[in-house]
């Protein structure tokens, strides 16, 4: 649909903006899948955005950000409500995408970080690729995001990380007004087959090794097993 077109341009536009470049390595699954990425940023969205046709599951709260809220909204990103009463709502919305060939992403780790850690994944959203119908045909694709700050500029290795308590506001100042040169690099590693697991746990498990695959080893070292 048109909202694809768009993003793309708003994305493309942002990273240039932050002088920031996305180096692609891999081959991104064009419809239908699940992508399983670490979470760095804030920025990840429009790292990802300006490199596939893809729609994010996000927690709430994302929602009520200032422009990147509206922006996810509009682009019809699934917003994931802590709430038990929302659960059925919300895979059922889920299994819609899916069986209209949507491409998804997830965060597994269900936060983002400072870039040089990668969080354990946690498997509760990979519940939905395992429901009868649809298990037997999707494809779960694991993500590594690596940003990497020019070195000429002497900028801190968890630069482009936004987490914790860090302001949104303070830090889309801080990236627009420092950042220089800078690249981050999307690996999409192969493609795994959901019907050969039998739980999600597993799945997630190999997930979370993909991405560590390609990572530095000063990440891998600072990294919670």
């Amino acid at each position: 649909t048109y909202h694809y077109g768009i993003a793309l341009i708003w994305a493309r536009i942002c990273l240039r903006l932050l002088s920031l470049k996305p180096v692609v390595i891999g081959t991104p699954i064009k419809r239908g899948g699940i992508l399983a990425s670490n979470h760095v940023s804030w920025t990840d969205i429009m790292v990802l955005r300006s490199v596939t046709k893809i729609n994010f599951v996000s927690k709430a709260e994302v929602r009520k950000w200032p422009v990147v809220g509206y922006i996810a909204h509009v682009c019809e990103t699934v917003f994931i409500e802590r709430k038990r009463t929302e659960a059925k709502r919300q895979q059922a919305d889920l299994l819609e995408r899916i069986e209209n060939d949507e491409l998804l992403c997830l965060f597994p780790e269900g936060t983002s970080t400072d870039g040089l850690r990668v969080l354990p994944f946690k498997s509760a959203l990979m519940s939905v690729v395992f429901v009868p119908g649809v298990r037997e045909r999707l494809m779960v694709q694991p993500v590594t995001l690596n940003y990497i700050p020019n070195p000429d500029h002497e900028l801190p290795s968890n630069f482009y990380g936004w987490w914790g308590s860090m302001g949104f506001g303070s830090h889309i100042w801080t990236l627009a007004t420092r950042s220089k040169g800078g690249k981050v690099e999307i690996t999409f590693h192969d493609p795994i087959k959901v019907s050969e697991y039998e739980d999600r746990k597993r799945l997630t498990l190999d997930c979370e090794a993909a991405v560590r695959s390609s990572l530095p080893d000063h990440i891998l070292e600072n990294s919670v097993e």
